[in-house]
């Protein structure tokens, strides 16, 4: 028998309820690959519109046929092999990009903006078009910036950042400094550089 009418037994398995067929095995060619398999589970959910599906044995995603991964995973053709399928979805498209200048260590957002934090110790205000708005120095003096986070709640505090000086700043607008953000207070006593930080929802620790 060549490898082209070699059949194998499968069970489709939906990761998604609204997507579910009969729990029956069925025998299909061992050289249908992910297009094939698509169409299988389409005829057999009887879709006016064809949705393309990607499949999964083991947790890892099926890229070959399915005789190539029976035979280079030791699958005996006499097994019943369990396939689960999950809606495919598009690539994200790349809306904007923007260059920092050094290594980006974390984001994390705000409100309506993301905080860049930079190896150059600083971080950048963003929008969501990516351009920076405002870019905050001299909170970490001049060492990597590790973490930021967003504290929520009416807090004068706006969001705190940690770094490789081992202390946490809290960063808010100051009176009579416009609205940019500066530096509020600073938390010392660790002695290594805090790598991260979070708030608690309320915003009080």
């Amino acid at each position: 028998m060549s490898d082209k009418d070699v059949q194998v037994q499968i069970l489709l398995v939906p990761r998604q309820t609204k997507y579910r067929i009969p729990d029956t095995p069925i025998l299909v060619p061992g050289r249908l690959q992910r297009y094939g398999l698509s169409e299988i589970v389409n005829h057999l959910l009887g879709l006016d519109k064809p949705v393309p599906f990607d499949f999964l044995i083991d947790n890892q995603f099926l890229r070959k046929s399915l005789l190539e991964y029976l035979q280079e995973n030791g699958v005996s053709l006499e097994t019943v092999v369990t396939i689960e399928y999950i809606e495919s979805m598009l690539p994200p498209k790349q809306l904007a990009s923007a260059d920092q200048g050094d290594w980006i260590s974390s984001i994390s957002t705000l409100d309506e903006h993301f905080l860049v934090a930079s190896y150059d110790g600083t971080v950048c205000v963003r929008n969501t078009s990516l351009e920076c708005e405002s870019t905050l120095s001299g909170g970490h003096r001049g060492l990597p910036v590790k973490a930021t986070a967003a504290i929520p709640g009416d807090s004068r505090t706006r969001f705190v950042s940690s770094g490789q000086d081992n202390t946490v700043v809290g960063w808010g607008v100051i009176e009579g400094g416009g609205n940019e953000p500066g530096p509020l207070y600073r938390g010392m006593g660790h002695t290594g550089s805090v790598d991260s930080v979070c708030a608690n929802q309320m915003g009080t620790h």
